[in-house]
């Protein structure tokens, strides 16, 4: 049979902090060897019928601890616009969202499960963001400099709020006024410090541990010559062939000592141009790009000051990170009874008799 797990059905099956203990497992099995991961795939077409482009991303990938490999197809529709600032905005003509990834057996190749990863995937970046911050913010961190107030920044102040345990503020920009007063309001029943708007980047970025940009930006949302000795800067827009994008300036990269990816293969692959453009310029040289997962298993290839300005860029969505919350979704779902079983004989062909006669095809 095979379980498919709706958007409702899944979206309390793994908490915030349960997330970030996944993310951080799946860094720590990558970054010794036991997991396979191709570069995601994207690309768009023009349509005949909006403004948009029609947008594809596409992850593979495969966890040997977890016995699951993982394959996440997201269809949707995306367009550059220019209001205030350059932004990506993501029409949806049905006013559904179409992402699902499917999560195969390693040891019997079949079909487990289809789950929708509306809420899903959103999460595991914020839990991403999380581990690097656990590994690579002073452990003294108190102030978080968060810009953005969609729902990607609700995710990542509740997530580095679980692990920057001496926080005691976050202070909250966005160019909209009435998005981020009411994002301050809001979070500040939500999290166990006071959420405060303030008035410009300048003052989210100056005197933070921690500044987390969290936007929906093609263009840098904040002034690198603010940054301060100590401080991590984490970010999640990614630029590749599809959309040139980024949320920090080259003045961020002149002054990081160190620069930490989920992965290194991707910035050539998908063409990142965020960080290839500081690599050819000279501002940046490889041997500044850490992976996280090797963080995560070796400390001190990370901070090695207090005085340390570390950028982490969260530059790409890796197929591990699906299997593995795949895996743990689809045993918690038997658990608790939810979610739905069709059926495997419909996404297979019987090969029975080819077997009976001898031979092995592949199909």
């Amino acid at each position: 049979m095979v379980m498919i797990i709706d958007e409702i059905e899944g979206k309390d099956l793994v908490s915030v902090q349960e997330c970030i203990a996944i993310m951080e497992d799946v860094f720590r099995e990558i970054g010794s060897g036991r997991g396979v991961n191709r570069p995601r795939l994207r690309y768009s077409c023009p349509t005949q019928q909006t403004d948009a482009k029609y947008f594809a991303n596409i992850h593979a990938g495969a966890l040997q601890k977890y016995g699951v490999a993982a394959l996440r197809i997201n269809s949707r529709l995306a367009r550059e616009t220019v209001v205030g600032t350059k932004r990506v905005d993501f029409p949806n003509p049905t006013k559904r969202y179409w992402g699902h990834f499917l999560v195969y057996s390693l040891d019997t190749a079949e079909l487990l499960g289809i789950i929708v990863d509306g809420t899903i995937s959103p999460l595991r970046v914020a839990a991403t963001t999380a581990v690097a911050a656990k590994a690579l913010a002073l452990k003294q961190s108190t102030i978080l400099g968060l810009l953005g107030t969609g729902h990607q920044a609700k995710l990542h102040a509740r997530a580095l709020a679980h692990v920057l345990p001496l926080l005691k503020e976050v202070r909250v920009y966005s160019p909209t006024r009435q998005h981020r007063d009411d994002f301050a309001k809001e979070l500040s029943g939500g999290l166990p410090m006071p959420v405060r708007s303030v008035d410009n980047p300048r003052e989210a970025v100056k005197g933070s541990d921690v500044v987390c940009c969290a936007t929906n930006s093609s263009e840098p949302v904040f002034n690198g010559a603010d940054l301060e000795p100590g401080q991590l800067v984490t970010s999640i827009v990614n630029s590749d062939a599809v959309f040139q994008r980024a949320e920090v300036d080259r003045e961020t990269f002149r002054r990081s000592n160190l620069v930490i990816v989920n992965d290194r293969e991707s910035i050539q692959a998908n063409r990142q141009r965020e960080l290839l453009d500081p690599i050819d310029q000279k501002i940046l040289s490889w041997d500044r790009v850490v992976e996280l997962g090797e963080i995560v298993n070796n400390n001190s290839r990370g901070r090695r000051t207090p005085e340390d300005i570390i950028y982490y860029k969260n530059n790409s969505g890796m197929a591990i990170q699906f299997a593995a919350m795949g895996k743990v979704m689809l045993e918690r779902a038997k658990s608790k009874g939810v979610g739905k079983e069709i059926p495997g004989e419909w996404f297979s062909a019987d090969l029975a008799q080819w077997y009976a006669r001898g031979y092995f095809p592949a199909s």
